[in-house]
């Protein structure tokens, strides 16, 4: 099970469960008026390691405790760009369609916003949160084989 199939079917269970996660998250702070608290936006980045950390650890699972590097950056890596692309997808409809008034606010009150535009601020969330990924990737895959190799030395 450790073909590249089964990579990216782990990788999109896992990228949709924590792009649904961001969604989800991005709508209750909506709901209890909160969206304006930039500070908050912290939590994104809880909601994409847990992801991409449960996704590793699924990898690891499912190759008897064996993880391939190169493999499992990819996965992690491909985990964090689908979940960005569905969360910025869904901010590019949130802020172009259902709530056009976020979009102005955003205009008026967030550094450069001047230059935003729907299309600028989903993108530039999806250049990040697949970023952060990757980081979070990395230091879930150094902290996967510390594991490994002190269960192995045990």
């Amino acid at each position: 099970m450790r073909g590249n199939e089964s990579i990216n079917s782990m990788s999109l269970k896992y990228g949709g469960m924590t792009g649904i996660g961001l969604i989800i998250y991005f709508l209750l702070m909506k709901v209890l008026g909160l969206t304006h608290v930039l500070e908050l936006r912290f939590f994104n980045f809880v909601i994409l390691v847990v992801g991409v950390l449960f996704a590793i650890r699924h990898y690891r699972t499912v190759s008897n405790g064996l993880v391939d590097y190169l493999e499992g950056f990819g996965m992690g890596f491909l985990t964090s760009l689908i979940s960005s692309a569905i969360f910025s997808s869904f901010l590019y409809i949130y802020l172009r369609v259902l709530d056009p008034s976020f979009m102005t606010y955003l205009i008026q009150n967030a550094p450069l916003g001047s230059y935003l535009t729907p299309f600028a601020a989903s993108f530039a969330i999806m250049i990040e949160a697949t970023a952060s990924g990757s980081v979070i990737t990395l230091l879930g895959l150094q902290y996967s084989r510390k594991v490994l190799v002190m269960r192995n030395h045990a």
